[in-house]
């Protein structure tokens, strides 16, 4: 390796180096874990301490590894630890979920896990991995630079999380200046499709395209936030439904136009469900109408976009 090119140590905070090499001295065991490979949380990962008895991953909040995906059961899978043998083994263990479990593409029931195997829980893809200090040190570094950004990380847009502190100052603006403001709600049709056949890295590939047309429609002061996994939230502060539903259709017909070689033969589009928020609305009541526009849409067969009517007590 040339001299001057960087190693993975150089990433390492400064006030976790010393402790790392410290560790590598020592010879510290590495440590197994899980990371999300796919979907809205790309990238999170959970450490399997020694201690842990069992672990277990689902939609359920009880779960140590919740993932709220709707392909995803309440209590999906376990991890746990087998000290029967010489060498500590993790085993996964399916629990009767819905949509199964397969471990590198092989439906299971249990599976001793091996350094870089993937699990699909539901659609969820993750890796399992063997990691030393080095690279946990690395992993909590990116991880708390992530969190300290309100973009995501695989589109660059807005996440939901950033639009929780955005929003409440983007509405009152818009009421001390008598402005309407319209949310659309964007979803990629037939999207499962695409990660079943061509798999999450296309399916990844897809959505930070779509990210990047988003972000080339929009204007300076509208809010385009990755909502779901493949659901986008565009909030545009001063358009009417019918603007907004205008500006919904550019990005229809952008998204439509893409050639996304990736797919191959299948194309690629959204339906879109827009609605101007009611003066007396809360915010929850205003997204829910976006929300069923959407499936109208979705319902009067897909790349299309529907407004809501505007609600009666307003």
């Amino acid at each position: 390796m040339p001299q001057d090119e960087p190693t993975l140590i150089d990433h390492v905070p400064p006030e976790v180096r010393a402790e790392v090499q410290a560790g590598l001295a020592d010879e510290a065991p590495r440590t197994p874990t899980i990371t999300i490979a796919s979907g809205a949380e790309s990238g999170r990962y959970l450490s399997i301490e020694p201690q842990s008895r069992a672990l277990f991953i689902g939609r359920d909040a009880t779960c140590e590894f919740t993932i709220d995906d709707p392909s995803v059961s309440r209590r999906h899978a376990r991890l746990y630890l087998d000290s029967s043998t010489r060498e500590l083994s993790v085993v996964v263990q399916d629990l009767g979920s819905t949509n199964g479990t397969r471990v590198n593409n092989e439906e299971i029931r249990r599976r001793v896990l091996e350094h870089g195997d993937r699990i699909l829980v539901g659609d969820i893809l993750l890796r399992f991995e063997m990691l030393d200090p080095i690279d946990i040190a690395y992993r909590d570094g990116l991880a708390r630079k992530i969190e300290e950004s309100d973009q995501d990380p695989l589109t660059g847009l807005l996440t939901r999380a950033a639009l929780d502190e955005h929003m409440p100052g983007l509405l009152q603006r818009c009421q001390e200046r008598s402005w309407p403001v319209s949310a659309v709600l964007m979803d990629l049709d037939h999207f499962k499709q695409i990660n079943d056949t061509r798999g999450h890295t296309v399916g990844d590939t897809v959505l930070q395209r779509c990210g990047e047309i988003v972000s080339a429609t929009i204007r300076a002061d509208d809010l385009g936030v990755r909502f779901g996994g493949e659901e986008f939230l565009i909030i545009f502060p001063g358009a009417r439904r019918l603007h907004a539903r205008l500006l919904a259709e550019r990005i229809r017909e952008a998204v439509g136009a893409e050639p996304f070689p990736q797919v191959g033969a299948m194309q690629v589009t959204a339906s879109f469900g827009v609605a101007e928020k009611g003066r007396l609305e809360s915010v929850t009541e205003w997204l829910e109408r976006a929300d069923q526009a959407l499936y109208r849409a979705k319902d009067r067969g897909r790349n299309r976009s529907e407004a809501a009517p505007m609600p009666r007590r307003n």
